[in-house]
């Protein structure tokens, strides 16, 4: 099984925070709905997660994505 992670970006001061891995996706779902609220003070209620997602604005936002996917990004972008 893949693993899957959550976590936020700003993308302003190109840092991750709440970097969080789990071993399924269906975790990493229950996790995003959980907290991806706690970045936004006007957060909107999702009402169905489904990974990969993306919640936020251009230039911060809180991921769910595979791990692989992840590691990707990180590459392609040289950090």
């Amino acid at each position: 099984m893949a693993k899957w992670v959550t976590f936020y970006e700003d993308s302003i001061s190109g840092r991750i925070f709440d970097y969080t891995e789990h071993p399924d996706k269906e975790t990493a779902a229950k996790y995003f709905k959980n907290h991806y609220a706690h970045y936004f003070e006007l957060a909107t209620k999702i009402p169905v997660v489904k990974l990969p997602m993306r919640y936020g604005y251009l230039f911060r936002a809180f991921y769910g994505m595979s791990l692989r996917a992840f590691k990707k990004r990180q590459e392609g972008e040289g950090k």
